[in-house]
């Protein structure tokens, strides 16, 4: 690789972890709609994954089953990389059951998402992953809101049905105990 393509990809990097740092405070319009008569619901949002295709989720998720990983800070990767083990095995257990990891971010303009993106993308060498990791730019307030969660401080994993039904929700690392909850739901 030329020399050069480090200076742009530690600048991409650098850039990505300052936005991750300041937490994205400033957050402005970005589309989440729920219906508010539903039981807790996916919301309706738009992302792309790190390969450049566009999703229209829930409507996009490609199981029966979606467990998904949403991660608000650069830091919650390690909570994400904490559930690979299990995510493995569950995959290879449930044939409907499909894997997502969802960055979620406030809304930004559309620089400093090609640097964000660009320096996920530089990051993860697998290309089965980037398909997977939908990074989405949003009102993230509202959004953690129409997820029923009321706090970005830690990963929320969520098991959603292809309706988007929310039908199980763990929160921060991995553990045994959140792992054989979701079992118990992915078994009915």
């Amino acid at each position: 690789m030329k020399p050069w393509i480090y200076y742009i990809i530690g600048a991409a990097i650098l850039i990505a972890g300052a936005v991750f740092a300041r937490g994205f405070s400033q957050v402005s319009v970005g589309t989440v709609q729920r219906n508010p008569t539903d039981a807790v619901r996916f919301p309706e949002v738009q992302g792309s994954n790190l390969e450049g295709r566009k999703f229209n989720l829930p409507t996009d998720f490609a199981g029966k089953l979606n467990l998904v990983a949403i991660a608000f800070f650069q830091s919650h990767q390690t909570l994400v990389d904490s559930w690979s083990p299990a995510v493995t095995r569950l995959l290879g257990k449930y044939n409907t059951l499909k894997f997502y990891e969802l960055p979620t971010l406030s809304k930004e303009n559309s620089i400093a998402r090609a640097f964000i993106d660009g320096g996920m993308r530089a990051g993860i060498a697998s290309k089965a992953t980037r398909e997977i990791t939908i990074t989405l730019y949003l009102d993230r307030a509202a959004f953690i809101k129409a997820i029923g969660e009321t706090s970005d401080q830690t990963l929320i994993t969520l098991l959603v049905n292809q309706k988007g039904d929310i039908l199980w929700r763990g929160r921060g690392a991995y553990s045994q105990a959140q792992e054989e909850l979701l079992e118990r739901i992915l078994k009915q």
